[in-house]
């Protein structure tokens, strides 16, 4: 039962309410791991001139590299399983923690589906995972 009779909220939800943060931390990490891959997908399509456009993955690592208004802009996540962290770095600056409490970060790339399958867990208990789809990416068929 989740409401006691005087109206008051069961402990039960207040300990959802309390996870609220955290979950909203992950999906803005999400959006914004979304918004570097979204961006790189869309030069990974074009017809390659030099190496201006790269994606690297590894089990607990990434890095997106793209042109932008002709300046190359390499963007690196990484989790460091010791600090519990997954930072963020842009070009040479400063690197920046994206989330805190990580307990586990995984991500893989499928070229034959265009997608990154992610997972992020914090505390270990919150748990977020799917797939982003690089629309961007999908080849173009040829008749030869």
């Amino acid at each position: 039962m989740n409401t006691l009779n005087n109206g008051r909220t069961a402990p039960k939800s207040k300990q959802y309410r309390n996870r609220q943060p955290m979950l909203e931390k992950i999906f803005n990490a999400v959006d914004l791991i979304k918004s570097d891959l979204t961006t790189c997908g869309k030069g990974l399509n074009k017809e390659k001139t030099s190496d201006a456009e790269i994606f690297k993955c590894e089990e607990h690592s990434f890095q997106t590299s793209y042109l932008k208004n002709g300046k190359k802009i390499r963007v690196s996540y990484l989790y460091d399983a010791d600090l519990h962290i997954i930072t963020r770095q842009i070009n040479k600056e400063k690197v920046k923690t994206l989330l805190e409490n990580v307990t586990d970060f995984f991500i893989a790339f499928f070229s034959d589906s265009n997608s990154v399958l992610y997972r992020i867990e914090t505390n270990g208990k919150e748990q977020v995972r799917g797939y982003i789809f690089l629309s961007s990416m999908i080849k173009e068929e040829t008749n030869d």
